[in-house]
């Protein structure tokens, strides 16, 4: 796993955030932060991606589709308190 990223830290992130690609496309919103199980240290961003970036808004009713995607850390290029910028486009994400 690649290293934790020494600029970002858990606190600056919060839920619901609204998650930003780099090509300007809102994805979702933040669902939770994955930490090490040891050192706590944090290590990616879970995003619940909204209905029109994952598709649900297209096939309404289907169960099976996930709406969480996970970022690994070295993908995040910003933080605000409501925000999060990330340095990949909505097809890399996906």
């Amino acid at each position: 796993m690649t290293a934790p990223s020494p600029q970002f830290h858990a606190t600056d992130f919060h839920p619901g955030a609204a998650i930003v690609t780099s090509d300007g496309v809102r994805a979702g919103t933040l669902h939770f932060i994955i930490v090490d199980g040891e050192s706590w240290d944090l290590r990616a961003l879970v995003v619940e991606e909204s209905r029109r970036f994952s598709g649900h808004l297209f096939s309404p009713g289907t169960a099976l589709m996930s709406a969480d995607v996970i970022v690994p850390l070295p993908a995040v290029a910003h933080v605000t308190h409501d925000r999060i910028d990330l340095s990949i486009a909505a097809p890399a994400l996906r």
